[in-house]
């Protein structure tokens, strides 16, 4: 399978920095979360899709740590600091480009949308 996702090595000439692995799973292209982005092509949706909300403040800065571990291993866009964003603009925001995504039809949108459950937890540093 050739991804297409940014720092992926797979189908390309190995020079990415990152392989997409088992955690291809978890990953959002960009064009979905980034309604400015450029729209790529991708071979299959993630069965497990997520966003990660980290609050960058918490036990003792080893927040930002997370946000960066995140960031590292995901998409930079899944990953959200509550310090900057609240998680209910970024919800809206997300919700509001994968509408405009199915009125395109957009059938990656359209499985994305279909995978994603809400489930919270709470970690405490």
């Amino acid at each position: 399978m050739d991804c297409r996702m940014d720092g992926c090595a797979i189908g390309s000439n190995g020079s990415g920095s990152k392989s997409c692995g088992p955690l291809s799973d978890y990953r959002i292209p960009d064009y979905i979360l980034k309604p400015d982005s450029e729209r790529v092509i991708v071979d299959n949706a993630p069965s497990c899709p997520v966003v990660v909300f980290i609050n960058s403040r918490s036990g003792g800065q080893l927040g930002s740590g997370l946000i960066k571990s995140y960031r590292e291993v995901l998409n930079e866009a899944q990953v959200f600091d509550l310090s900057e964003e609240s998680p209910d603009k970024v919800l809206h925001r997300l919700y509001a480009n994968f509408q405009r995504l199915k009125s395109n039809g957009d059938l990656l949108a359209i499985q994305i949308e279909k995978s994603l459950r809400l489930i919270v937890s709470v970690l405490p540093l």
